[in-house]
Formats: structure tokens, sequence, C-alpha cells
């Protein structure tokens, strides 16, 4: 099956990577040419399929979208690159996890040679990041 929504290019469903009560999880594999690794202009990404009729879909579309707008660029949050409607389908293209796992590892290690000072300002910054994403009317996270 193909897939575009917006102003994505055109992908093809590929293996399945999940289901759970929201949806199924495919890779996608783009059928232009792309060849970055990651990003909107990724060759392989993450495509979540949420039918309209799915309970997280009962005033439109998911409310999972407003979470991934509010948390896209915090560390380990795959970044949502395009999201839209085909079909019967809500569909989110996203970074795969993959590609995610690889850059934490290699941020990990990046830790794991820092002095424990470093380490420590680390972690609050990306604490404060984390806590300045708000969900409309509440914060993500109250520490």
């Amino acid at each position: 099956m193909q897939v575009q929504v917006g102003n994505s290019p055109i992908y093809k469903t590929d293996r399945k990577l999940g289901k759970g009560g929201l949806g199924q999880v495919y890779v996608g594999r783009r059928v232009s040419s792309g060849t970055e690794r990651t990003g909107p202009d990724a060759f392989e990404v993450a495509l979540k399929f949420e039918h309209r009729s799915s309970k997280g879909c009962n005033y439109g579309p998911p409310y999972e979208w407003q979470v991934y707008s509010s948390l896209n660029g915090c560390y380990w949050v795959p970044w949502v690159h395009y999201k839209g409607q085909q079909g019967d389908f809500y569909i989110l293209v996203m970074t795969s996890l993959d590609q995610m796992y690889s850059s934490s590892m290699k941020f990990l290690q990046e830790l794991a040679q820092m002095h424990t000072r470093t380490l420590l300002l680390v972690v609050q910054q990306f604490w404060d990041e984390l806590c300045k994403k708000k969900h409309p009317n509440e914060a993500v996270l109250e520490g």
C-alpha cells in the first residue's frame, strides 16, 4: 500500500513493527529518491495508522497528535514529520525508532565520557526543556 499525507513524499508500507489498542505501526520506505538517514527526507520512516473509528479518534484526529507536537524535539520522542488522513486512517509519518535508538546510543556513549558535573548540567538542561513543553492546560511534568 502506498501512503502520502499532506506534503509528504510517497511511502510504501513494509513490514509491521507492532500494533496496539490505538493503531498499527509499519516501516515506510520512500518510493521517490530519499537519501537522508533521518528527518523529513529519510528513506525509511515509521508509519502509524489509526482507524478513524478507533476510541482515540472520537472527535477527529487522535489526541496523540497534540502530544507529539508538544514533545517534538525532546530526547527519545520520535519526530513527527507529516500527519494527515488517507481513506479511513489517520497517519503519522515519524522518525523510525531504529534511527532514534542509534542516535540515543551515541548520545549515551558521549554522556559516559563526561565528568559528573557536566553530566548533571546536561540532565538539568534536559529536565528544564521537558518541563517547558506544556499541554494546553497543564505542565507535562511538574517536579
